[in-house]
């Protein structure tokens, strides 16, 4: 889900779509944000195994957020600035915390996206990415913007012997249709790849929240996956999602309103200590073969690292 920076099971994405928070320039980034201040716990379920029901809770500030649980035992904590690109690790029973991210269970990312037709969108801001308006389509009852957008990859390094570098990859082409009003994507067909397409389904309450029912559909090499998702109307926040009629995530407890700044902020009794080691070649997940569809990322999925 989440696309076109998604935040999936494994190693690519990191907590909520991390990266897609912390490591984009502080000037644009303020476009991908949540619509207020909240808090609310998350409960989150593997089908595979809807036993081992992970459960935090989570602080949504102005620019912000704040999110911890108990893993395997200890309890957790993540602070986040993504303007300042800063995250820390805590652990309040020791009262220690280190730099930088770690386990914890993390909110829903924003549904938001920065679209081709955006100041702060990828055609704009990259280089190697170009975007052609090919007029409006309403889509399953909504108004969007279609767009070609047409990725160049760089070409190989100068002065290199030849041969020392891979074959320059090839020129990658998209439709993309745009909504404007909620700033996401309905729907994403590129020439070579998995297709993507959401649906507007309808307007539901979820515990006393008025929420937007999406289906959401990815199609590849004849395989389709298909899951269901709220959004919340207000904060633009995904509240609960289902895959194949098999809950995966769903918040509770959600209260809006303006959160202490001393959630978002260092104990100053807490000691620095030492990150973990990085993970080994042996421990480091599997990349994915190039080309192959990408597993579309899901809530359900975001549990401690």
């Amino acid at each position: 889900m989440y696309s076109p920076v998604t935040y999936k099971s494994g190693g690519f994405a990191l907590l909520l779509g991390l990266s897609a928070l912390c490591f984009q320039p502080a000037t644009a980034l303020a476009a991908i944000w949540y619509n207020g201040e909240f808090s609310a716990d998350i409960i989150i379920t593997d089908p595979q195994t809807p036993e081992g029901k992970v459960q935090g809770t989570f602080y949504v500030g102005k620019d912000r957020f704040r999110a911890e649980g108990v893993h395997q035992g200890k309890r957790k904590a993540l602070i986040v600035h993504p303007q300042e690109h800063k995250v820390w690790m805590l652990f309040p029973d020791e009262k220690s915390y280190y730099a930088g991210p770690g386990s914890a269970p993390i909110p829903p990312r924003p549904d938001v996206e920065r679209l081709p037709g955006d100041n702060d969108g990828p055609c704009k801001q990259d280089k190697a990415i170009a975007c052609k308006r090919l007029g409006t389509e309403t889509l399953h009852g909504v108004e969007t913007e279609k767009w070609e957008v047409t990725l160049t990859p760089p070409p190989p390094p100068a002065g290199q012997p030849a041969g020392a570098t891979a074959p320059q990859a090839a020129v990658q082409k998209a439709t993309v249709w745009a909504d404007p009003a909620r700033r996401i994507i309905i729907r994403q067909q590129p020439e070579v790849g998995p297709a993507m397409e959401r649906i507007l389904t309808g307007t539901e309450k979820v515990a006393d929240r008025l929420t937007e029912k999406w289906t959401i559909t990815h199609t590849f090499q004849g395989n389709t996956q298909q899951s269901t998702r709220w959004i919340d109307s207000k904060l633009r926040v995904p509240v609960r999602e289902e895959e194949e009629g098999k809950l995966l995530m769903e918040l509770v407890n959600l209260q809006e309103k303006p959160q202490p700044a001393s959630l978002f902020e260092l104990p100053k009794d807490y000691k620095e200590i030492q990150p973990p080691a990085p993970p080994t070649a042996q421990q480091a997940p599997a990349t994915p073969p190039a080309g192959s569809a990408p597993v579309p990322a899901q809530p359900g999925k975001l549990q401690y690292r």
